[in-house]
Formats: structure tokens, sequence, C-alpha cells
């Protein structure tokens, strides 16, 4: 057995698609030995020094092996040849031996292949494993999946002379009978062999199987060919007559044997053995066994214990002289030899478990090596009898002989973990046992039964499980409620007080659930709900597990304007903070500014904030307030200290008391080292390189990096990033996958997307996805032809959550409303009356999502211009202005009329409009803006159209008119906003325009405002086109500050300066 398996794995690993072994690394951490050194102390010198070549040197947990089946799926449609023949050898090389669930996929996924093939390398290793290497099949069932395997290699011509030794080899492993052996002759001659090279082969299948009157017929074909009869071939024929029933019959071939000169060796003695054994005679084969005692080599004990499966009666002390018979170095170790080990299986398969006992009696007590784990004795069996489907209480029982025997003290532990991993309701008899024998069960032994519940009734099953716990007196720990029951119970927790009194019923105490409770509701952006909650217990509460949460509240806080509540929120926290002079206040608006740039970066938000803690009577320490005050001064302009900075310091003056401190025992200091979390994306990228090389773990610094990447709109880096995330097997969280479907949003992949938030709400169906990411899939269906989806998504949302909306979707709403206009003009059948940009903002209106600002209005008349139908968008634009008095799209309007006006041939065409209707549109236009916003506002919006699409005669007699007047505060607001959409052309036509006029608009400061805009983008190369274009200008002279400035810029990227530039640099 020792030689079949060594032959067929050393050409299995040999085999490039076979390497697997880094998976087995990874995914296995404890000890546990699958074959040990003294296994192999009778077996040949070369395989002896060959055993490190294919078995993994690590060490695996005990109860880690063998439950590669239980955790990945047979999903076949997913699964590839070489994927198969990996987990097979990854399996036996974890184990010693494979089962059915290993061996199926891979041949369903030979029957399937069409491009993938065996060698016959491989052909003949396959066939070695299915034919002797499956002790928990039958001997049908083996042969079934060798003639699968047969077939195949026929089929694509693979068959070799080595593959009919292996099929008879596995014939008589089995004692199948071989029906026609002058056929296998036949055949095996047609692929270049020799029939005497498989005569003795084809004896011993037909002794194997009992058939004297094959054997017979074969002998003679041997002394045909000449072949003297060794002794090999007389055993054969021992057990042709021994398998008959013929003890006559072996005395007589044991006389020839005799009469010939062969030599009787222990060989010849065990199949005695065995024979006697098989025909009841017990006492014959004990006088054997004591005649021959210490002669017995260990391949042929295992013989003689394998014979135990077909021996009608045999003695338990029969067996165990058996065992006896092993010599002291190869049961010499800390877990059963490979070769008991099939021995058991089989037994157990064969529902011998009394003679499987007395076999694992037997074995003396394993030898544990220094600082080794204590229970990997007698483990397989365990996984075996899970397998066998056997019934707990047989499981049980064995658990406890290896624990009463002192060979595996931690059988129970093992066998609770297994049933945990196969059948969690299974655990339950073995939990009763622990607590009779007096073990401490902890809260985590219950993790899967609890997962397993809520899989089958939801969230009454964590309830179910918690009252189990109960019973066991096992209390809840932190892990536990934060990791498996909070996140569990988003129905439950909707009425957080029922939900007490639901834990408290199950033992739960509020003490210890009412900090996590409020941590999960702030998670989960019902903050609102936490103060009505704390203001009803008398429970203290742990500030130091909700700093987090409460900085995530704050940041929402600031995007809804909802301040006043998050100050009566804090004050009813540290209400309930007990008598600490610990600064919590501090705390959080250190770490919030800290965490948060847009924050600290706020000093309206800071402000607003720091007034609402005074007011509900809140103080920080000195050290926190000095904190802060470095904090908000780090990325401010000297502008933005000189405004608001003084009222906020004067503010954090006035909340100080000295009695604070920010740390528990009274010390003032107080350190801010870094956290990934808090670190920008460039930084982020030199802590993974820093990490990568260290070959320290990066998870949570990739998970980190992707959703800046995302958010910063950085889709290739962030595509590279889930790429190693997925080679690592990052654990997705729901902020990583909500941040995933993001991605696929922006990158327009709507089938990513949707299964995305599939797996999200699956996965974590009490996450709330941010409302601007959800309503962005929404612009996504609707710009895929699925605008009712798209509705249908928002609405569902609306009814299960509350909308926030207003300002902090504002942009996210307009999307979505282009995108709606977009597929109206792609519309044929839609009436011209219709508008689905309005239809749809009604829609979002009645929702929430949006109110009435000009932004979001401005796709409304965009359908109608994307339609071409330019009255239309002129009528909408003078409805929406009546309505609402806002005038959206004023500026591209104004634009495309003024275009028009001057004989755009392709655009008059485009929408059917003359030059005189243009300007009669145009009148009308500019009529309504004035009616809404003033005629001064409205010069300012129609001077920025001309230099947009007029010509550089009409703007520069708009300028020279001293009648017409303009707002200038609201042009340069304009100017400034064009400038940072990249609009250059425009502005540079309007400075053009300006150029010799006394009006604010000046030359200079236009050209300097573009100029600064690209330094803030870095974009040099954008800057030195401007450069050129104002070069080529004779009229104009650069000024020296805008020399500059370009110069710094190229400096800074190394750029090389044109000789034009660095003339008039050094001029300078």
């Amino acid at each position: 057995m020792y030689s079949r398996l060594v032959q067929q794995f050393r050409k299995l690993q040999r085999l490039p698609n076979l390497r697997h072994q880094a998976n087995v690394t990874s995914s296995v951490k404890k000890s546990y030995a699958t074959l040990q050194a003294n296994n192999f102390k009778h077996c040949p010198a070369y395989l002896t020094s060959m055993r490190k070549s294919f078995y993994i040197p690590v060490k695996y947990n005990a109860s880690q092996i063998a439950a590669t089946e239980t955790k990945e799926p047979n999903n076949l449609g997913h699964v590839t040849l070489e994927q198969c023949l990996g987990k097979l050898e990854t399996f036996h090389q974890l184990n010693g031996f494979v089962t059915n669930e290993q061996l199926l996929p891979l041949i369903e996924s030979l029957s399937s292949t069409t491009t993938a093939h065996l060698t016959p390398e491989q052909g003949s290793s396959l066939l070695n494993v299915c034919g002797c290497e499956t002790p928990s099949l039958n001997p049908e069932e083996r042969m079934n999946n060798f003639q699968q395997i047969w077939k195949y290699l026929q089929k694509h011509q693979l068959i070799r002379k080595d593959h009919y030794k292996i099929r008879l080899r596995a014939l008589k492993y089995n004692r199948m009978p071989l029906t026609n052996y002058q056929e296998q002759l036949q055949e095996f001659k047609e692929v270049g062999g020799v029939s005497k090279e498989i005569f003795p082969d084809l004896l011993a299948v037909a002794g194997a199987s009992g058939n004297i009157k094959q054997s017979t017929e074969l002998l003679n074909e041997m002394r045909n060919s000449e072949l003297a009869l060794t002794e090999s071939d007389f055993n054969s024929l021992l057990w042709a007559y021994g398998r008959s029933g013929d003890i006559q019959g072996c005395q007589t071939v044991l006389e020839s044997m005799q009469a010939a000169g062969v030599y009787q060796s222990s060989e010849t003695q065990s199949t005695s053995i065995a024979i006697n054994m098989e025909n009841n005679m017990e006492e014959r084969a004990k006088i054997l066994l004591e005649q021959f005692h210490g002669q017995f080599k260990s391949l042929e004990i295992l013989k003689m214990l394998r014979s135990i499966i077909w021996s009608p009666q045999i003695s338990l002390e029969f067996i165990k002289l058996l065992v006896k018979e092993f010599g002291e170095d190869y049961l010499r170790g800390f877990e059963v030899p490979l070769g008991l080990r099939y021995i058991c299986i089989e037994l157990l398969h064969h529902n011998k478990l009394e003679f499987l006992s007395a076999v694992i009696d037997t074995l003396p007590q394993p030898n544990f090596p220094e600082n080794h784990d204590s229970d990997t004795f007698g483990s397989f069996l365990f996984h075996a009898m899970f397998r066998q489907k056997c019934s707990v209480t047989e499981i049980i029982d064995i658990a406890l002989h290896l624990e009463d025997n002192g060979k595996n003290t931690r059988a129970l532990y093992i066998v609770a973990e297994l049933a945990l991993r196969r059948n969690p309701p299974m655990v339950l008899p073995i939990f009763d046992i622990l607590i009779k024998r007096n073990h401490t069960l902890r809260p985590h032994y219950f993790w899967p039964l609890m997962m397993y519940n809520f899989r089958r009734y939801n969230e009454a099953g964590i309830i179910r499980t918690l009252s189990v716990m109960k019973n066991y007196g096992v209390e809840c720990d932190q892990p536990t409620l934060k990791q498996y029951i909070l996140p569990k119970l988003s129905l439950t927790l909707e009425n957080p007080e029922m939900a007490l009194k639901k834990f408290e019923n199950v033992g739960l105490k509020t003490s210890l659930i009412l900090t996590p409770i409020i941590s999960h509701l702030l998670t989960h952006h019902k903050w609102l709900e936490v103060a009505p909650l704390v203001d009803k217990y008398t429970t203290k509460i742990d500030m130091d597990q909700l700093i987090g949460p409460l900085c995530g509240v704050a940041v929402h806080a600031r995007a809804t304007k909802k301040f006043y509540q998050f100050g009566k929120l804090l004050a009813s926290l540290c209400a309930k903070k007990g008598e600490s002079d610990q600064d919590f206040i501090g705390q959080l608006l250190i770490d919030l500014l800290y965490s948060q740039a847009r924050f600290s970066s706020d000093l309206y938000s800071c402000h607003k904030l720091l007034h609402e803690i005074q007011k509900v009577g809140l103080c920080i320490s000195p050290a926190a307030a000095d904190a802060i005050k470095t904090l908000l001064t780090e990325n401010l302009t000297e502008e933005s200290k000189t405004e608001r900075l003084p009222l906020i310091t004067q503010k954090l003056r006035e909340i100080t008391r000295k009695t604070l401190s920010l740390t528990n025992d009274g010390s003032q200091m107080s350190s801010f080292i870094k956290h990934p979390r808090n670190m920008t994306l460039d930084e982020l990228e030199c802590h993974l390189v820093e990490l990568e090389a260290k070959g320290m773990n990066a998870r949570g610094v990739l998970r980190r990096m992707l959703q800046l990447c995302v958010r910063d709109n950085r889709l290739e880096r962030a595509l590279e990033i889930k790429r190693k995330c997925d080679k690592l097997k990052v654990h997705s969280s729901p902020g990583m996958l909500a941040s995933i479907m993001e991605m696929h949003v922006k990158l327009k992949d709507i089938n990513s997307a949707q299964e995305y938030l599939r797996k999200l709400q699956e996965e974590y169906p009490g996450f709330l996805i941010d409302e601007h990411k959800f309503i962005d899939y929404a612009a996504l269906l609707v710009q895929n032809n699925q605008m009712e989806s798209a509705k249908e998504l928002l609405e569902n949302r609306s009814k299960h959550n509350r909308i926030i909306g207003g300002d902090y979707v504002l942009k996210n709403v307009w999307n979505l409303l282009t995108s709606v206009a977009h597929q109206a003009a792609l519309s044929t059948d839609l009436p011209p009356e219709r508008n689905l940009s309005r239809e749809f903002y009604v829609f979002l209106q009645k929702l929430g999502y949006c109110r009435i600002h000009n932004t979001t209005l401005g796709p409304l008349v965009r359908e109608r211009l994307l339609r071409g139908d330019l009255p239309a968008a002129v009528k909408e634009f003078k409805q929406l202005a009546q309505q609402y008095k806002y005038t959206p799209l004023q500026f591209e309007l104004l634009s495309l009329l003024v275009r028009l006006g001057n004989a755009d041939n392709a655009l008059q065409k485009q929408y059917k409009c003359s030059n005189e209707m243009a300007q009669q549109l145009l009148g009308e236009v500019t009529e309504i803006i004035t009616d809404v916003h003033g005629i001064v506002n409205m010069n300012s919006g129609l001077l920025l159209a001309f230099a947009e699409s007029g010509t550089d005669n009409q703007l520069r007699r708009l300028l020279m008119n001293p009648e017409f007047r303009i707002n200038e505060e609201l042009l340069i607001r304009n100017c400034e906003y064009l400038g940072q959409e990249g609009a250059v052309q425009t502005l540079t036509r309007l400075a053009r325009g300006a150029r010799g006029l006394n009006r604010v608009i000046d030359e200079q400061n236009i050209y300097k405002m573009l100029l600064n805009n690209f330094v803030k983008l870095n974009d040099h190369s954008a800057a030195l086109k401007l450069y050129e274009c104002l070069e080529a200008d004779d009229e104009l002279k650069i000024s020296q500050d805008f020399v500059r400035t370009l110069v710094n810029l190229l400096r800074a990227n190394n750029i090389e300066i044109p000789s034009s530039l660095a003339l008039k640099a050094q001029v300078i």
C-alpha cells in the first residue's frame, strides 16, 4: 500500500498543474502529522528518503483536517479540471486518502471539459487513487470510479501498459472478479505488452476473488509459457482456495510449495492466518500467530487486520494480539500510523465499530514532541465518523474512550468543533458531556450554532441561541455581541426598548448590552433614537466604545445641519458616564478633526458644534483645547484664520475646565499616532509598500485604500487594489462592499454593480448604503434603460429608511435627472408635451431626495434641448422661472441663442431655428431673467454668453456701452466658476474684449485667475498652452506676477522652461 501511495503521488507532484501547496500552507495553521517517519521503518529505504518530497512540511490543526469537503461547496459549474486535481492532492496530503467528495467533481469535470486533458502519468495516479486509496467506499463504488477514469483514458487513447497492471492491482485489492482474462491479455498485447508480464497479476486477481477455475487455467497458461511459480504465485492460489472455502485445497497448495522447494516466508504464514480468520477458524490462526510471533512485517500485519472486514466471527482478544505484532518503531509517534488509519476507516464503514475500538485501544500512548499540540491522536476517526453519519452517541463514546485512557485529552473539544462545522445542532449533547465533566464553555463555541439558527429561523434563531447559552450558564462577551448578534438583529433593533427586554429574557444584562446597542444605532445612522433610549435607563455607559461611532454621527450632523440634536445626544450620553473626570468630549473632538479633514477645514461647522456643546453644559480639558486649536490651524489659509478662528478660540476658552484630563490617570499628555484610517491616500500608498516589503498584514490598508480611491475617482487604481484584495482573500466589510459597488457604478458596469448590491443586502441586511451611492446606482439603471427599476429602488429605500436629501446629494440628483433627460431624448415614441425629467423630479421631490434648487431644475430644460425643441425649452424655462423664481441652465440657453442668432447653420438645422426666431427667443429669455434677477444681473450673464458664443465685436460693443450696467461682484464669481470648469477660451475672449476699458474686468487678473486654477490642479501643460496663447498676442504685455507663478510651477514639475519665458524671468 505504501509503495503504491508513494509511486502515484511522486508522479502527481511532478505535474505543474497540481502545485497547490501554497493554498494549503496559508489555510492550515496548527500541527497535524498525516504520516509519521516511523510508519516507514519497514518500507524500502528509497521510499523513506522520499517521504518529505511529497508531504507538506507544515503544521495542521487536527480540527481542520478533512474539513475541506464541508467548506467548499461542489459548485461544478465553476470548477476547472486543474482546480479539481489540486483539491484532490491537497486533501490527500492532509489526510493520506481521498473521498468521493474530491473524486466526483473531478470525474464530472473530465466528462464535461473540452479543453483540458489528463496526461498518461496523471491517469496512472488517478487510477491508483480510485482503486486503492478511498477507504470510505465499498469495492463496488471504488471500481465504479475507477471505470469512469478508465473510460476517459480509453476515449482519449491514453491507455498504456502500466495502466493494465494498475487495473489488476485495483481488482485484487477490491476482490473483484475478472470475467475474461483472455480479453485482458489481448488488450495488453495491443499496447505493446507481453503476456508473461501480467500472468502473476492475473493469477493474483483470480485468487483474491476466490475463482479456483480461473486460477487453474492461468496456471496452465503459465506452464505453457515456461514460467516458474514464485512464492507470491502460490499465495495467490492459497487465496483462491481459501476464499472459496476449500481449506483442504489450501493445505494441498502448502504441500506443493514444500515439494517444489519454495520457502514459506512470513508472507505465506500471514496469508494462511488471514484465510483462517475469514473461514471462522480463529484457533488455527492464533496457533500460527504464536508460532511465528515477531516475524511479521508491518504490511503483512495490515493485510491480516484488513481480513477482519470479511471475518464472520473474530474475538477482540485476537485483534489485540494482531496489533501487538507491530514493532515498537512502527507505532511510536503522536498519531495513528497511516496504514492503520486505512484499516480503521474501512472497519467503520463496514459497521465494525467494536473492532475499531479494539485496534485503537491496543495502540500505545502517543509520544508527543515538546511544544506540540496534544489533540491529534485519533482525530482522523472523528472526521470519518461524521462523514459516515454515525450517531452522536457513538462519536461521544469514542471521544470519551480516548480521553479516559489519556490518548487525546481534548477529544471532546475536537468532536464539538467538528459538529459545529458540519451540523451545529449535534453539538448540544457534546456540550452536555463537557459540562458534566466540569469543562468551561466559552461564548465563541456558540458562534456557528448562532449562524446556523439565523439561516433557519432568521432573527428568532439568534434569540433561541442566546437562550441556549443561558441554559449552559455562558455569558456573552463583547465580540459576540458586536460581530454575531447585533448585526443580525436589524428588525429587532427597530425598537431598541423591546430589544432590551428580549435580551433580558434570555439572560443578557442591560449593563452588558446597552453600550453595544447604542454603538450599533450610532453606526447605522439611527442616532436620533439614542437619546430617548439612554434617558430611560440608569445604566452607566462606556464612552470609550462610542467615540468612533460618534465621529461618524458628527459628520452626518454636519451634512444635515443637525448640530442641536447632536449636542443633546452628547449631553444624554455624558450624563451616564459616571463620576470619571476623563475628557470624552475633548477626545471625541480630537478624533473627529484628525480623521475628518473636511470637518476640520469647515470652521463654520466647528464653531456651530462647539456652540451646541457649550449650550448643553459640556466641557473639555486644557490639553484637548490645545490639540483642537493645533489641528484646526494646520490646513487653514491666512484669510480663513482671520475670519472664524478667533471665535473658535474664544469658544474653546469658554468651555475649558481644568479638572478634566484626556487620560484615565489624570495626565494631560496625549499622543496622536496616525492610524491608517486617518492617513491620506499618498500616505497609505507609502504604508502599503512598507508593509509588503516586510511581509506584514496589509489587508486593513488595502481596504481603506480601496474606499479612498473610489471616493477620489481613481478607478484604475481601485481596480488594482480590488484584485489584490481578491488574491489575499481580504474579508469584505459592508463599507468595502459599498465602495466596490460605487466603483462599478462609476465604471458603468451595471452587472457587477447589481451583483455587489445584492451581496451587500444579503450579507449585511442592516447596513445602510449612503444616499449618494444609491442615487448614482439609480442613475446607472436609467442609463441602461431601466427607469422603472430605478424608481422602484428609490421608492423602496424611502419606505424603509428616512431620506435626508438636501445639498448633500445635490450633484447626484442632478446626474440622475440628466440621465433621465438623455433617455427621454433617445425615446422615439414620447409625446412632445411630456417631460420625463419633470415627472422624475416630482417623484424624487415627493420622496424627499431633493428640494427646489437651480441645479436640479436644469435637466428639465436640458431634456427639451436634447430633443431639439428650442421653443419648448424656452417655454419650460419661463414656467420654472415663474413657478420657482429660478433660472436653470441660464448661461447655456443664452449662449445657444447667441450662437443661433449669429447664423450657425449646423445648429439652425439641428434646432430648426432661423436668425429671426433665435433673436426673438433671446429677447424672451432676457426678459424672463430680468423679471427674476433684475437687469444688472441679467446683463452680467448676457456678457458671459457673448464671450462664449458671440463675436469679438459684439462683446466689445457691449462693454463700451455706458448704459450696459453689470453686477461686478456677480461677474467675478461667475468668472471664477468658469475658470474652475476650464472655460479658457471664454475668459480669454472676455479679457481681450475688456482691454483698455475702465471697467471692473481687469485683463491681467483674468489671466492670473486661470493660471492659479492650473497651479491648483498641477496642470503644467495647460498653463504652458495659456502662456503660448498670450505670447502670440503682440499687443499684450504679460505681467511679472504671471511669469513668476508659471516658472515656479514648471520648476516644481521638473519641466524645461521655454527660452522666451526664461528670458522674461531673467529680466524680472
